[in-house]
């Protein structure tokens, strides 16, 4: 791994890293891939059913976070294929304000899938006439939903510790204080 290196950065401003290569970065980098996992495992469960047991919310935030992440992971490819000399000065992908809001956006849509499935499932959980394997196929939707709200939750806040730390704020300011960087 090749040491980070570093810029001229303005006064009061600490160094900036060489994205590609940040602990944070590579933490990013598994996070997407286990989402891409998990999410896939979730749609299969809800598909059980036509996606009928989230009123169908569920299919919405697997389109929203696999464009998400499937994004990110090219963008982050591209980064890396173009080395460190063509990134100076520029925010990678993962650490910009639309993708830490799209991040945060798409956990409040697995929490709303998440939310109506378990509710849905506990309600027809007391019909005597639903099959049990339904409400199986439901508490397992749930759990992997759930799952996925976690990982996306942990990708969204990961986003926003790395562009801390690359803009040299880590400690004392919030993420929409952070400059206008490639947005």
């Amino acid at each position: 791994m090749p040491p980070p290196t570093t810029s001229s950065a303005p006064a009061g401003a600490s160094t900036r890293i060489a994205h590609p290569s940040s602990t944070i970065h590579r933490q990013i980098q598994h996070l997407l891939w286990i989402s891409i996992g998990l999410s896939t495992v979730f749609i299969a469960l809800s598909m059980v059913h036509i996606g009928s047991l989230s009123f169908f919310v569920a299919p919405a935030a697997f389109g929203l976070s696999f464009i998400h992440n499937v994004t990110l992971l090219a963008l982050s490819r591209k980064e890396r294929k173009a080395g460190p000399e063509a990134l100076a000065g520029k925010l990678p992908a993962t650490a910009r304000k639309a993708t830490i809001i799209s991040g945060w956006f798409i956990t409040l849509v697995y929490a709303g899938a998440v939310g109506v499935t378990a509710a849905f499932v506990i309600i027809i959980g007391n019909w005597g006439e639903v099959p049990k394997r339904t409400v199986i196929v439901g508490y397992f939707e749930w759990i992997f939903g759930l799952f996925e709200m976690v990982v996306m939750g942990f990708l969204a806040l990961k986003c926003t510790r790395e562009r801390q730390q690359i803009v040299g704020l880590a400690n004392t300011a919030r993420w929409y204080q952070l400059g206008n960087y490639d947005m």
